[in-house]
């Protein structure tokens, strides 16, 4: 095995609430191609003598920890910890680099070497004896969500559950969402597209000519007002990551695979849009009849809650996280598993 596909099993049983009693844990250590390791935690039912089917998690944008070490703090914590304790499954969760035990530094990793990351992440999740190859699944959120067969590649396998993704070019969706977060809080409509006409000469400059922020603001400062956030980062992420998103074809990369698609989007996903899930379901269709599934929950935010109106969803007011969606998942993973 080689040295980017090693695993370092440091193994422990899990004990406490958050985990059912009937799983295991494993922490295991991902090694990158440029020698990091990266912590990623196994769980895997208890008691299986026979290889069992797996879910890879292809996780969000943020810096945030995949472990949810204090619970279902949010909708993705939620369905990550409902499907460890009640798929059945191999889970393999990888945290970001310096996140969690990791080594590195995620505010400065850029997406083409966290996508490397991810790659080995996934060999070495195949490497495990305790999975079954026949029945991988891999689960995108949010960004992850665009990307996922980007890390899979050419790995033959039974299907993509994918929500809160996008399929346009990066430059298209930050116009979109910035319309659609205005729209959402009752901007007057004459008010957004002035800013909208602000916001496409920013990402202009920013995405298409691969510029840092801090710079297009020096060279327009009229610019400043639409950019909160630091000069050579955005969300918590380096320039760069956003530069190679740009670069991506993300509907070339979907049409080419072959798998079976859940697309999820929820109906308060001020983020990510409808039609590019829709899309998703569509383009498997155009593969082979039935492989193209597209479910949009009422009510559901980007971070898979429930409220009860858009408001409440912008005021994070007494959202919850359904059940039924892990029903609707599992329910999917076995129809095509069936198949």
């Amino acid at each position: 095995m080689s040295c980017k596909t090693k695993l370092l099993l440091l193994c422990f049983l899990i004990s406490g609430s958050t985990w059912a009693a009937e799983i295991d844990k494993a922490a295991v250590s991902v090694i990158t191609p440029n020698g990091q390791h990266l912590r990623a935690f196994v769980t895997t039912p208890r008691g299986t003598a026979s290889p069992v089917g797996g879910i890879f998690l292809v996780g969000w944008l943020s810096c945030d920890s995949v472990e949810y070490k204090d619970g279902e703090t949010d909708g993705f914590g939620a369905l990550l910890l409902r499907l460890v304790a009640r798929s059945g499954r191999l889970m393999f969760r990888m945290e970001k680099p310096g996140i969690n035990g990791s080594e590195g530094v995620c505010k400065d990793t850029d997406f083409n070497t966290e996508l490397a990351d991810y790659r080995a992440a996934f060999t070495t999740f195949l490497a495990n004896p305790r999975l079954d190859k026949q029945r991988v699944f891999v689960l995108g959120l949010s960004n992850g969500a665009a990307i996922a067969p980007l890390v899979a590649q050419a790995t033959p396998i039974r299907g993509y559950v994918v929500s809160g993704g996008w399929t346009k070019t990066w430059f298209e969706h930050m116009l979109e969402t910035e319309r659609k977060s205005m729209t959402w809080r009752h901007v007057p409509p004459a008010a957004v597209t002035w800013r909208i006409k602000l916001v496409s000469q920013f990402y202009s400059e920013y995405l298409l000519k691969r510029k840092l922020p801090g710079d297009v603001i020096r060279e327009n400062p009229a610019l400043a007002e639409i950019w909160k956030d630091e000069p050579a980062h955005q969300y918590g992420r380096p320039a760069a990551f956003y530069h190679q998103l740009q670069a991506l074809n993300i509907a070339e990369v979907w049409q080419s695979a072959s798998a079976p698609v859940l697309a999820i989007h929820g109906e308060y996903d001020v983020l990510m849009s409808a039609e590019d899930h829709a899309s998703l379901a569509s383009w498997a269709n155009q593969k082979k009849a039935g492989n193209g599934t597209f479910l949009e929950i009422p009510h559901m935010s980007h971070l898979l809650e429930i409220y009860n109106t858009r408001d409440d969803m912008l005021k994070d007011a007494n959202g919850h996280f359904d059940d039924s969606l892990v029903t609707k998942i599992l329910g999917w993973m076995s129809r095509v598993e069936a198949r």
